[in-house]
């Protein structure tokens, strides 16, 4: 933004001094060809002096993502170099990290790498890599969207060997605010981020959708960023995130909210209006009733007129 500012005053600065060095032409100033020559190159080398800071400092925060990125792959191939045998048919291993995370504001960011670590089994033998698809499902009070993908398209089969990485995702996730992440621990908060991971293709032989889930095994979870070392196999297990979220949610004394707004809003308030309609129907009516069956017992009695009664109540 401040370099964008920077090379728009430079810009200016190039016009306001074409505009003065035509001034000095049109006086005949001695010199005036020499003066313009000058200015113009002064405000030319000021506009390459913030062309090369604003190169300087895209080519910082490339290095940066790329020292980032090389650390994360590190970690994960050592980690995940310990696996000794892959339990899906797709032989895929994955490596989940959580690199933040806002516990104030319920959110978080994951980085998901897919990796080719062993020939496949089964419907997956004719799969080829860049073929596969990702399914990630996180807990109900979580939800997430992918922000960033990279696939290598380039991995044929027989570096399945050579533990390399086919796909890489950025997942920013959210937790529902309902949630109290200071009633859990850890291991609670954590299961909260940790997704079921799923591979999907299509069968090359017969055309027909094939599945395998990645396991605990298959997986290296919270080797960078937050977390990091903390992981425990219960925090992927679906009974114990139900748990979790049972014991975190907030209690909300009944009758005080709305279960479902604004359905249950609209239908209260119809109830309402026709309850009021009804009874106040009712009420007209017997009001109606009564000055009638008066005025009748009035007439009935030889009593002056209902309206210029003397106040006697019948």
């Amino acid at each position: 933004m401040r370099v964008a500012s920077f090379v728009m005053a430079a810009t200016l600065l190039l016009s306001d001094l074409s505009v003065a060095t035509k001034a000095v032409r049109m006086l005949g100033v001695e010199g005036g060809y020499n003066v313009e020559r000058r200015m113009d190159e002064q405000a030319r080398n000021v506009v390459k002096d913030i062309e090369r800071r604003q190169s300087s400092s895209d080519t910082i925060q490339s290095s940066a993502s790329d020292d980032r990125n090389s650390t994360i792959a590190t970690a994960c191939l050592d980690t995940l170099s310990g696996i000794t045998s892959i339990t899906n048919d797709a032989g895929i291993s994955a490596c989940y990290n959580i690199m933040e995370m806002d516990q104030d504001g319920h959110t978080f960011t994951a980085d998901l790498r897919l990796y080719l670590a062993e020939e496949p089994r089964g419907a997956f033998t004719t799969v080829q890599p860049d073929n596969l698809m990702i399914g990630v499902t996180y807990p109900e009070s979580t939800v997430f969207t992918t922000t960033n993908t990279k696939r290598s398209l380039r991995v044929k089969r027989q570096a399945a060997t050579n533990m390399t990485e086919i796909q890489q995702y950025t997942l920013m996730g959210s937790i529902d605010s309902s949630i109290d992440l200071d009633k859990l621990t850890n291991d609670q908060v954590m299961s909260l981020m940790v997704p079921a991971i799923t591979v999907n293709a299509v069968s090359e032989d017969d055309r027909a959708p094939v599945e395998t889930a990645l396991t605990t095994t298959d997986t290296a979870y919270f080797v960078v960023g937050e977390f990091r070392g903390e992981f425990s196999n219960n925090a992927a297990s679906a009974e114990f995130q139900a748990q979790a979220i049972e014991q975190s949610s907030v209690f909300v004394l009944p009758g005080t909210t709305l279960g479902i707004f604004p359905t249950g809003m609209i239908i209260t308030l119809s109830w309402l209006l026709i309850f009021v309609l009804a009874y106040g129907w009712g009420t007209w009516r017997r009001y109606q009733h009564r000055e009638f069956y008066r005025k009748r017992m009035h007439m009935a009695a030889g009593m002056p007129s209902y309206e210029a009664r003397t106040g006697k109540k019948i």
